[in-house]
């Protein structure tokens, strides 16, 4: 394969990296590149790397955060090809497109109906609410944005569940960044325990497909806000038809609706399912696996054998850095990575909680001179240990009643770095 676009030997390599013997074929002198995110495609700065000094290229950097300035990229790009004047036309039919979209809309409801509140969530594991131009989008949209103190976001942010049940949406879009419909839809299904809450308050779920529709900033977001609109008005077939008839997107393309399951099968905490030979596992290898290939530890094990960086998740089926891409850094991004070879040193104290998704469990000692044995102990009594002043007192009080005759055995129950 094409060697990849790395200065340094500790970088770690993008998801999207740039392929530096197919760069030198193309031999371009005008290169277009984005600085919103480095996550999802090179940044300028990726871009300057692998040029390594030449100034015989441009490159333009887009960065827009609203409609306006979406547009505005389409002159950027035009006058950059020598062609502004038909950048200039696009760009006013474009935003010309989100008004008429909202007239529609506004004349055709029903005479008694308010906004609905809409929630867009980004993400879903951890839940981000929506930033940039949204907003914007659900305003000609004719919704109410649930959460509008995000408002003011120039990116989505993380949240908890709670922010979302207290926004108290009519509607909820699912619109992962980077994912089709298809794999919003499974995601949204993957956590109806999160949703179901929503459902019985008497929302209604729907699933978009974000990567087209909501997060890449380009003319599709007008496409984005129709299907923002249907998703609010589903149960108005005057105003789905004058949506229609804007010829902006076919009806009901881009989006479906969720049927959520409000009883969730039960998923019982179970260790048969993880070989003994990963040694002590994470937690999250002991919920819902049949075999123990199923278990993320084997998973990446598997990965760090064959040298890769990446490997993808079992169940989510994203792909995450194994911890031989981790240590190329050679120290803690404090992002709260799962397999930190640095013990998660520089992630942030208020943060451990939210960030550290990797808890441990305590394993019973194999010594039968400990105090508080679980060997042929049949009561055992637990400890949700905390590290500070309150379980270290509780611990001396139970080890007070354990010396005085009350035989059981103890368990405390942590967090992975717990304070």
């Amino acid at each position: 394969s094409a060697p990849l676009a790395c200065s340094t030997k500790s970088e770690i390599p993008s998801f999207y990296p740039l392929i530096e013997e197919e760069f030198v074929v193309a031999k371009p002198n005008l290169i277009f590149t984005q600085d919103l995110c480095a996550v999802c495609a090179p940044t300028a700065e990726d871009v300057k790397k692998i040029l390594d000094g030449e100034n015989e290229i441009t490159i333009i950097s887009l960065e827009p955060s609203t409609l306006e300035q979406v547009a505005d990229t389409f002159v950027t790009v035009a006058s950059a090809c020598g062609i502004r004047e038909r950048g200039q036309k696009l760009r006013d039919a474009w935003l010309n497109k989100f008004r008429c979209l909202q007239n529609e809309i506004l004349q055709n409801r029903d005479a008694s109906t308010t906004s609905k509140k809409m929630f867009l969530l980004e993400w879903l594991d951890p839940p981000m609410d929506s930033g940039h131009w949204t907003y914007q989008m659900m305003d000609f949209a004719c919704v109410d944005m649930a959460n509008q103190e995000a408002r003011s976001n120039v990116k989505s942010k993380q949240i908890d569940w709670e922010e979302v049940y207290n926004a108290k949406p009519d509607v909820v879009v699912v619109g992962c960044c980077g994912f089709d419909l298809k794999r919003n839809v499974k995601d949204a299904l993957r956590h109806s325990d999160k949703l179901a809450p929503l459902v019985r308050n008497s929302c209604v779920i729907f699933a978009c497909d974000g990567n087209s529709y909501v997060t890449e900033p380009g003319p599709s977001l007008i496409q984005g806000a129709a299907v923002l609109a249907q998703c609010a008005y589903h149960d108005q077939p005057q105003v789905l038809k004058a949506i229609e008839s804007l010829g902006i997107i076919p009806l009901s393309k881009g989006f479906q609706l969720v049927d959520v399951p409000l009883e969730m099968p039960s998923n019982p905490l179970t260790t048969e399912s993880v070989s003994s030979s990963l040694g002590i596992p994470d937690i999250e290898d002991l919920t819902g696996t049949s075999t123990c290939t199923n278990g993320f530890a084997q998973a990446h094990e598997n990965a760090c054998q064959a040298g890769k960086q990446t490997y993808e998740d079992p169940e989510t089926g994203y792909l995450v850095f194994t911890e031989l891409a981790l240590k190329r850094r050679g120290y803690c991004c404090g992002s709260g990575c799962r397999h930190c070879p640095y013990g998660h040193e520089n992630v942030d104290l208020g943060n451990k909680a939210k960030r550290i998704q990797q808890p441990a469990i305590l394993y019973k000692q194999s010594s039968t001179a400990s105090i508080f044995s679980l060997n042929d102990n049949k009561n055992v009594k637990v400890l949700f240990n905390s590290g500070g002043k309150d379980s270290f007192l509780t611990m001396r009080a139970l080890a007070k009643s354990h010396n005085n005759g009350s035989s059981f055995g103890l368990v405390l129950l942590t967090t992975f770095d717990s304070t």
